[in-house]
């Protein structure tokens, strides 16, 4: 529900959303990644994933208990700073499917490539061509 809603506005051209409080601890948690792709910043709980992937005081805040009073501080907080949708937009990217594609082929040819030069170094390597290998009886 939270992503539709996200959605929504972000997709309208006359509605945006000031923020998204998110006041949930989970170990990543997609929703502070979805707002700040629409350059929506997140007020979070301090604690889980958020901290990952919110960024105190460039892409949201966070506020330390989950209660009334610590989230209508970190609102209070939030309505003094200026944030730059632009920024939290991009922060967003490091998360992106592409970026994640990108860098776990980067580590497979990277691990291949180290462990077939160990592999190398280790064994020795007969061509198939030379036919003085194979010798029959």
């Amino acid at each position: 529900m939270a992503l539709w809603f996200i959605f929504e506005f972000c997709s309208s051209k006359r509605n945006k959303l000031k923020c998204v409080v998110f006041a949930a601890e989970e170990d990543f948690g997609i929703t502070p990644v979805e707002a700040q792709s629409c350059g929506t910043p997140v007020i979070a709980f301090g604690k889980g994933g958020a901290t990952e992937t919110v960024k105190d005081g460039e892409t949201g805040l966070f506020f330390s208990e989950q209660t009334e009073e610590s989230i209508i501080e970190a609102v209070q907080r939030f309505e003094q700073q200026v944030f730059i949708p632009k920024k939290i937009h991009e922060h967003a990217k490091y998360f992106s499917k592409a970026r994640f594609q990108n860098e776990m082929i980067s580590l497979i040819e990277t691990s291949w490539e180290k462990r077939l030069m160990e592999h190398k170094k280790t064994h020795q390597i007969i061509p198939l061509t030379d036919s003085s290998t194979f010798q029959h009886s």
